[in-house]
């Protein structure tokens, strides 16, 4: 693996790697228990407790989470959203869906982030900067 090297992790058995040529941390699936760990094997319900909103991306795979309620409480739920490759509040093809804030809530939100993901497709995150002028050559 050239121009890359192996960096830390997240705890979960998942590595992150720096590509040098294109200058980007990215998660590496390893092998966890005889299991492939995937991007959002991170998601479980205490996960949701820490904040009411939650942005992310990998690469440009948009999405979003918010959260109502409290674990245990009727009517908490889990709000998700998938959008194009630029902010929120500028996206226009954004897909919603809300799941129940359970362990069955969490993993069918998972599930659809995957289904999400393989319609979508991603690509390494780069900001797109306009052509240079060519240099005129004394």
């Amino acid at each position: 693996m050239l121009g890359q090297r192996i960096g830390p992790t997240d705890g979960k058995g998942r590595h992150f790697r720096f590509d040098r040529q294109r200058r980007i941390w990215y998660a590496h699936e390893q092998h966890r228990k005889g299991r492939t760990m995937d991007s959002f094997d991170f998601l479980n319900v205490g996960f949701f407790t820490k904040a009411s909103v939650f942005p992310g991306s990998l690469g440009t795979f948009r999405y979003r989470f918010a959260r109502t309620g409290w674990p245990g409480k009727p009517d908490s739920t889990i709000q998700a959203w998938v959008y194009e490759n630029t902010s929120f509040e500028l996206a226009k093809e954004i897909e919603t869906e809300t799941f129940p804030w359970t362990e069955e809530g969490v993993e069918a939100l998972k599930g659809w982030l995957r289904q999400r993901l393989a319609e979508r497709g991603s690509a390494p995150y780069r900001i797109p900067y306009p052509m240079a002028a060519p240099c005129e050559k004394p």
